[in-house]
Order: structure tokens, then C-alpha cells, then sequence
């Protein structure tokens, strides 16, 4: 059971060269264009070294730290990323 549970997640965990964040979408979450993620941990969860993160405009609050080498591009306007000082 343990090896079975252990592919099941290895599956899930499949890392990507590019990533799509859309704080406005409801649904499943994959990160494609078409089923963003919601997260930015979980983008950068699932990202290559070297991979883009396409972030549509919007804030992403969640507390992220980046120590992978990524190029994130923001779509269609402004991206707040964390929370701003005055807000913590």
C-alpha cells in the first residue's frame, strides 16, 4: 500500500517549465492557463529551476520565500505579491 500511495503522490508532484496564477478563478487547479493555481507556494511548489511563473493581475497574499532561480511575469496589469508592512 505504501508504494501505491507513494506513485499516487509522485504523480501529483509533476514539476513544470511554466506556471499560470489567477487569483479570480474557481475551480480544479493545475496550473495551466486554463486552470490556474491560486497560490503562489503552490506554483513554486511545482516549478522547474529556470521555469516562468505567468501571474494574472491581482494580489497574492500568501507568504512565500523564493530560492528558486524563476521568471515571473505579471499579465494584464499590477500583482501585489505578500502583504504589504503597513498591512502586517
Amino acid at each position: 500500500i505504501q508504494s501505491e500511495l507513494a506513485l499516487r503522490w509522485n504523480a501529483i508532484e509533476i514539476k513544470s517549465k511554466e506556471i499560470t496564477l489567477n487569483a479570480s478563478f474557481s475551480g480544479e487547479q493545475k496550473g495551466t492557463s486554463k486552470r490556474p493555481f491560486l497560490k503562489m507556494r503552490d506554483a513554486l511548489r511545482r516549478i522547474f529551476s529556470g521555469g516562468r511563473i505567468k501571474i494574472k493581475s491581482g494580489e497574492y497574499k500568501d507568504s512565500v520565500s523564493i530560492t528558486k532561480n524563476v521568471v515571473i511575469e505579471s499579465e494584464g496589469g499590477p500583482v501585489l505579491l505578500g502583504t504589504p508592512k503597513s498591512e502586517q
